[in-house]
């Protein structure tokens, strides 16, 4: 079961101290009396001028701040066994920052732990879970990927320079990362955004199709990430079936969509047959 630390992993910032109510019992506080015939004038603070520097005003809580960690499961729809994993409020950080979240794409690695720049962030992440975006700094970030023994499973140094989900997927039993830059669709009050990213790399290209929709992703190789197209809010069937003929259809489930969401489908190996095929719904961010 996935746990996130209730860390950020650039900077944090701790609250101003504030000074305490005063309660029963304490003197009040000693008010200036107000002045008078021959007393000369208080002395008020003057102006600042040219070179005197600001006042010190508290802060308010930045990028560093810690959130409370809320674990959302997936919401079922009475439709079909399709699990959507939703993104409350979820809109960008600060524009000095991006936002990236993790995906557990490998069937043959569960009870992870993340980190990100030495600093543990994810625990007990198993196959097919999603987290949370996290905001980051622009740049190279150092990932870690291990056991719960502490045997390093994967390191490496990712750029990050778009909102993204890393994927954590694997080849003949051997660990990869990708990312994935999320975002860019424009969605409205009638219609979603949706679009396909293949991780199942012991299945080949794969063909995705909403049937009462009339769209279709096909030929969709390992390692891809369709654009994201425009449709009507809704509930759809949806096939998911290897790119070779005669193809056979290997899922077949409902997903729901909601207005003005941004989607993106994931299909995942849950063992290492080709014809082993599950998907993924999950909010990205907008």
């Amino acid at each position: 079961m996935l746990h996130e630390m209730n860390l950020m992993p650039d900077n944090d910032m701790t609250a101003p101290d504030y000074p305490s109510r005063p309660g029963i019992g304490d003197s009040a506080p000693d008010f200036p009396s107000r002045p008078g015939i021959g007393d000369s004038a208080p002395d008020y603070p003057s102006r600042p001028g040219i070179g005197d520097s600001a006042p010190d005003y508290p802060m308010g809580p930045g990028i560093g701040d810690t959130a409370p960690d809320i674990i959302y499961p997936p919401i079922q729809f009475p439709g079909g066994p399709g699990p959507v994993i939703p993104c409350p409020g979820c809109v960008p950080f600060p524009v000095q920052s991006i936002s990236a979240r993790f995906i557990n794409a490998s069937p043959v690695h569960s009870n992870l732990t993340i980190e990100v720049d030495n600093r543990t962030i994810l625990t007990g992440m198993d196959f097919a879970e999603v987290s949370r975006y996290r905001p980051y700094s622009r740049g190279f970030h150092r990932i870690t990927v291990m056991a719960p023994n502490g045997f390093v499973f994967l390191q490496q140094n990712l750029y990050l320079g778009n909102n993204s989900t890393i994927a954590l997927t694997s080849s003949n039993n051997r660990m990869n990362l990708m990312a994935i830059a999320d975002g860019g669709c424009r969605a409205s009050f009638n219609n979603s955004c949706l679009r396909v990213v293949n991780l199942a790399y012991g299945s080949g290209a794969v063909n995705i199709s909403l049937a009462n929709g009339g769209l279709n992703f096909t030929n969709v190789r390992p390692g891809t990430t369709e654009n994201y197209i425009r449709l009507q809010s809704g509930t759809y069937s949806v096939s998911a079936a290897r790119s070779v003929f005669p193809a056979t259809i290997l899922l077949t489930t409902f997903i729901n969509l909601n207005p003005n969401r941004v989607y993106t489908l994931y299909v995942m190996n849950w063992n290492p047959s080709p014809d082993a095929i599950r998907i993924l719904i999950a909010e990205d961010i907008r």
